[in-house]
C-alpha cells in the first residue's frame, strides 16, 4: 500500500540518519568515517526513491537535504565523488520529478555538483 511505502522510506531516512550519528571525525580513521558516510548517502538515497514511489514530496526533500549534508565531505575526494554520482542524480530527478520548488537554492546546488 501506498501508506506502507511511505513508512518504508521513512525507515531509510532514519536508518540513514543513525549511520551519520554514528560518524565521529575525532575517534575514527578515515576508511570507517568514509564507509559511515556512504551508507548514510545510500540510505538517503533509498528514501528518495520511495519519495518518488509514493509522490510524498515532505519525504524527497527531506531525504534529499539529509543526502546532502552526508554528501558534503565526500565531495573532497575524487574516489568518494565517483560514488556520489548516482545517489545525487537520484535526488535531482526526484526532486524534479515531484516539481519540489519550495527550496530553489538547495536544488541548484545538487545540480552543481553533478
Amino acid at each position: 500500500s501506498q501508506r506502507r511505502l511511505q513508512w518504508r522510506g521513512a525507515c531509510h531516512a532514519m536508518c540513514g540518519q543513525a549511520f551519520y550519528a554514528l560518524i565521529d571525525k575525532d575517534r575514527q580513521e578515515k576508511d570507517s568515517l568514509e564507509s559511515l558516510q556512504c551508507m548514510s548517502v545510500s540510505q538517503f538515497e533509498r528514501c528518495c526513491e520511495y519519495a518518488m514511489l509514493t509522490s510524498t514530496e515532505a519525504l524527497a526533500m527531506s531525504g534529499a537535504t539529509s543526502l546532502w549534508r552526508a554528501a558534503l565531505p565526500l565531495l573532497n575526494s575524487a574516489e568518494t565523488r565517483a560514488f556520489l554520482i548516482r545517489p545525487l542524480r537520484t535526488a535531482v530527478r526526484v526532486l524534479s520529478a515531484l516539481k519540489c520548488t519550495q527550496n530553489y537554492n538547495f536544488v541548484v546546488d545538487l545540480y552543481s555538483a553533478l
